[in-house]
């Protein structure tokens, strides 16, 4: 499989507030208005998820560390987060411990991107910008190196080409949940660059619930160590 970060053709091709740490599905009816990358016109990040609850917490982690790079250096530009889970049922179970052990999270709506409204934006993003161009939002990664540098130079180009021209009036709504055009993101945080730039940020969104039983059945005692293999 082959686990690259790719951008690459959208600059060439395409020349409710999003501040929010709970993805959903709840919009208010007509809301979307203003230039898409905006509060009032959030882009949409969807989501995908699934495998067990460590690889649940890396798609989340990795999803929100590009909305806080969005944010942070390219000029505010504002996106919302709405999850898409895999269709092998084992997602249920790892959903199960994630909202019974990270409060953070029994709020969000797993499901938000898992239905007919999100299939039509595809379908509909698809058709405007053709196959190869709806590729380039795509993200796949995970595994070997990461360049940040290629990574942002990447987003620099889509981002320019979504501030810079705006898909058919007939396929854009302001009703929808789901921007037009969006990025589809399959990533797993990258161990290093955004654990180092985000940290303080996870430790709060990752928020454990230690004395639930359920979630820390045997605590290190005062003189003992706990090491993590990364």
């Amino acid at each position: 499989q082959n686990h690259t970060t790719t951008f690459q053709n959208i600059s060439d091709e395409l020349l409710h507030n999003a501040s929010t740490n709970t993805p959903s599905s709840e919009m208010e009816r007509g809301w979307r208005t203003g230039p898409l990358g905006t509060p009032s016109n959030p882009f949409t990040i969807l989501c995908g998820m699934g495998g067990e609850m460590g690889n649940q917490l890396s798609f989340f982690a990795g999803c929100y560390a590009l909305k806080w790079m969005l944010e942070e250096d390219f000029n505010n530009f504002t996106s919302q987060i709405v999850l898409r889970h895999q269709n092998h049922r084992k997602w249920l179970r790892a959903r199960k411990s994630v909202q019974t052990c990270f409060p953070n999270t029994r709020e969000w709506d797993f499901e938000a991107g898992n239905n007919e409204h999100t299939e039509n934006q595809e379908a509909a993003t698809i058709n405007w910008l053709g196959e190869d161009r709806f590729d380039s939002l795509y993200t796949y990664s995970g595994y070997g190196k990461f360049d940040v540098e290629e990574f942002r130079s990447r987003l620099e180009g889509a981002v320019k080409a979504i501030r810079t021209e705006t898909p058919p009036a007939d396929i854009v709504s302001k009703n929808a949940t789901v921007s037009i055009p969006f990025f589809k993101y399959g990533i797993y945080s990258e161990s290093g660059y955004f654990q180092d730039r985000y940290s303080d940020r996870f430790k709060k969104l990752f928020e454990y619930d230690i004395n639930n039983p359920e979630c820390c059945g045997e605590r290190a005692h005062p003189d003992e160590y706990v090491y993590v293999s990364w």
